[in-house]
């Protein structure tokens, strides 16, 4: 479904419902952020696979994820369709798996806007290191 669709969470109990939601689709995209709306969590969803985005304010560049066990090729991609319609080509290293996003947006809503310390989060403000 394209689209933007905002829901008020409040709770871990209420991210729960919507993430129900969010495994039963192929592709989705979650922005979760706080009262102030910094920071922000960005949660881009492909199947059983997420890419996670942080960033601390709007002007940050901000932390993405990575698979630490990822062993395939470094040339790779993965298809993931934003709710405007565009599909983006992410590297398939960048992608965890679903669940493992899915407690970090737990960890984010219930430290307010916390980065979740089971993540491989890659600094975007440092160049991209060469295979």
């Amino acid at each position: 479904m394209l689209g933007k669709r905002v829901v008020a969470i409040a709770t871990v109990e209420e991210l729960s419902q919507q993430l129900e939601l969010v495994r039963r689709q192929q592709f989705s995209e979650v922005w979760l952020d706080t009262d102030d709306k910094s920071p922000a969590l960005a949660m881009l969803v492909n199947g059983m696979y997420a890419f996670l985005m942080y960033r601390r304010d709007a002007g940050d560049a901000g932390f993405s994820s990575r698979n630490p066990h990822y062993a395939g090729p470094a040339s790779a991609t993965m298809d993931f369709l934003l709710s405007n319609g565009q599909m983006d080509e992410l590297p398939t290293a960048w992608a965890i798996s679903l669940e493992e996003a899915c407690a970090a947006c737990n960890y984010f809503v219930l430290t307010r806007g916390g980065r979740s310390p089971a993540i491989v989060w890659y600094d975007d403000s440092l160049p991209e290191p060469q295979a």
